[in-house]
C-alpha cells in the first residue's frame, strides 16, 4: 500500500511540474501576444496616416490610384527602351578600341596583351618590332610572330638574361627557359658580327664610359662604343669624389654569409653597407631620383628592403634582384655580391660552374648603372673561393684599377643595434 501511495504522489508531482510549465508558456504566449496586438495597432494607425498622407498628395497633384497604375506602366516601358539604348551604347563602346587598334598605323602593347586582351585586333600586322627581347619567353614570341605578314625586327641584347623558368623539366626548359636569340643561333659577339641577319647598334648612350670599358672588355669584344654624350655623365659625392667605379671591400670585418634551407642566401653585414652606402649617397641626388641596390639573391635584396624602411629612405631607392632589374636604369647602382664565409662554396656569380648565368647576371648588374657602379664584396673570400680567371674577380680588379677602392669600415665600423638605427 505504501508504494502505491508513493508512486501516485510521484505522478502527481510529475503532472503538476507539466501542469506549472504549461502555465508559464500561456503567460508567455499571452505576454507576446499582448506585445503583437499593441504593434498591431500601431502600424495600423501609421497606415491609417499614410494613406491620408497619400489622398493629400494625390489629391495636391490631381491624380488616382488607377492613373498612377497606368504612368508607372508607360514610364516601366521607357525605362526599358532607355536601358536598351544604354545597352546599345555599351557594346558600340566596347567596340571602339578593337575599332581603333584594327585602323591604327602602330600599335605598342606588351606581348601577354596580344593574346590575353579582348581589344587587340584579328587583323594581322604587315611588321613586328618585339624590343627586350632575350627574356620574351617563346610561345609569347612565335604567338606575336604569327600575327606579322611581312617583316620581323627583334630587338635585344643576347648577353642578357633569358626567361626566367622555375620548372627543371626539360620540355619546360627547351620552351621556356630559352631566349630567341639562342634559336637563332646568335650567342657571341662573333655570331652577332658575322650574322648578315643582325644590325648591330653598337653606340651606347647610357653609362659613363669608364663603366662601359669594363663592359667593353669582358663582354663585347671592345665592339662597343660611347656617345660623347655619355662624357657628361659625372657625379660628384664626398665618399668616391667623381670616380664612375667603386669597390667597397669588406674583408676587414670578414662578414659571414647565411643560407637559407630553400636556398637563398643573405650577409647581414653587406646589407648594412649597401643600405649605409645609399643614405650616404642619396643627399648628391635630385629628390625625384633613386638609388638602384641590385642583388643575385631575393633573400639579400628583402632584408636590404627591411633595412630601408627602418632609415625611412625605401622612397628613395629602388632593390631588388638582377632578374627584376633587367630594363631598368639609376645613375647609381650598388651590386652586393652577398658571398661570404659560413655558406657553402657555391656562387650565383661563379661562371666556372657548369650551366652558369653568372657573366648575363653580371652584364645586366653594370648596364643598370649611368653615373656610378659600385661593387659591394668580401675580396678575400671571393679571390680565395673562385677561380682566378673568373669574370667578378676580373671585374674587380678592373674597378679597382681603374676606379677606387674603399674599407667598408668607412660606413659601418661593427654589427651594434647601433648600426640598424640611422
Amino acid at each position: 500500500m505504501v508504494w502505491i501511495l508513493s508512486k501516485l504522489q510521484h505522478d502527481i508531482d510529475k503532472l503538476n511540474t507539466t501542469i506549472n510549465a504549461r502555465k508559464r508558456a500561456k503567460d508567455e504566449l499571452e505576454q507576446r501576444y499582448g506585445d503583437i496586438k499593441k504593434i498591431h495597432y500601431q502600424r495600423e494607425i501609421e497606415l491609417d496616416e499614410a494613406n491620408r498622407r497619400a489622398k493629400n498628395i494625390l489629391a495636391r497633384i490631381g491624380a488616382n490610384k488607377d492613373q498612377l497604375k497606368t504612368d508607372k506602366v508607360i514610364k516601366e516601358k521607357e525605362r526599358d527602351v532607355i536601358n536598351a539604348r544604354i545597352s546599345e551604347i555599351d557594346k558600340a563602346l566596347n567596340e571602339l578600341p578593337k575599332k581603333a587598334l584594327t585602323e591604327a598605323y602602330l600599335i605598342a602593347t606588351t606581348l601577354t596583351k596580344t593574346f590575353s586582351s579582348k581589344e587587340f585586333p584579328d587583323k594581322p600586322f604587315d611588321v613586328l618590332i618585339i624590343d627586350e627581347s632575350s627574356m620574351a619567353p617563346l610561345p609569347y614570341v612565335f604567338w606575336a610572330a604569327s600575327k606579322a605578314l611581312t617583316f620581323i625586327t627583334i630587338v635585344g641584347n643576347f648577353k642578357q638574361l633569358p626567361p626566367i623558368c622555375v620548372s627543371d623539366d626539360g620540355v619546360s626548359k627547351k620552351w621556356l627557359g630559352r631566349s630567341i636569340f639562342e634559336i637563332i643561333g646568335i650567342n657571341s659577339v662573333k655570331d652577332a658580327f658575322n650574322d648578315k641577319r643582325i644590325s648591330l647598334l653598337d653606340t651606347q648612350y647610357r653609362m659613363a664610359p669608364k663603366i662601359a670599358d669594363i663592359l667593353n672588355t669582358l663582354f663585347y669584344e671592345d665592339k662597343l662604343k660611347n656617345s660623347p654624350s655619355t662624357e657628361k655623365l659625372i657625379l660628384e659625392d664626398d665618399l668616391s669624389g667623381q670616380n664612375h667605379l667603386i669597390f667597397v671591400n669588406t674583408s676587414s670585418l670578414n662578414p659571414w654569409c647565411s643560407q637559407l634551407s630553400a636556398g637563398g642566401r643573405f650577409n647581414i653585414y653587406n646589407a648594412l653597407v649597401s643600405a649605409a652606402l645609399a643614405f650616404k649617397l642619396l643627399p648628391h641626388l635630385d629628390i625625384d631620383e633613386k638609388i638602384g641596390i641590385i642583388s643575385p639573391y631575393r633573400a639579400q635584396a628583402r632584408l636590404i628592403d627591411k633595412i630601408a624602411k627602418d632609415w625611412s629612405i625605401q622612397d628613395r631607392i629602388r632593390v631588388d634582384t638582377v632578374h627584376r632589374f633587367q630594363g631598368g636604369e639609376e645613375k647609381i647602382i650598388i651590386l652586393d655580391c652577398v658571398e661570404g664565409p659560413g655558406a657553402k662554396c657555391w656562387s650565383m656569380l661563379d661562371d666556372q660552374r657548369p650551366d652558369s648565368e653568372a657573366q648575363l647576371l653580371l652584364n645586366v648588374a653594370l648596364t643598370r648603372a649611368k653615373c656610378k657602379m659600385i661593387l659591394v664584396g668580401h675580396k678575400d673570400y671571393l679571390f680565395s673561393s673562385l677561380n682566378k680567371n673568373s669574370i667578378l674577380t676580373r671585374i674587380i680588379d678592373l674597378i679597382c684599377s681603374n676606379g677606387v677602392e674603399i674599407s667598408s669600415k668607412m660606413l659601418v665600423d661593427s654589427y651594434l643595434a647601433t648600426d640598424f638605427d640611422k
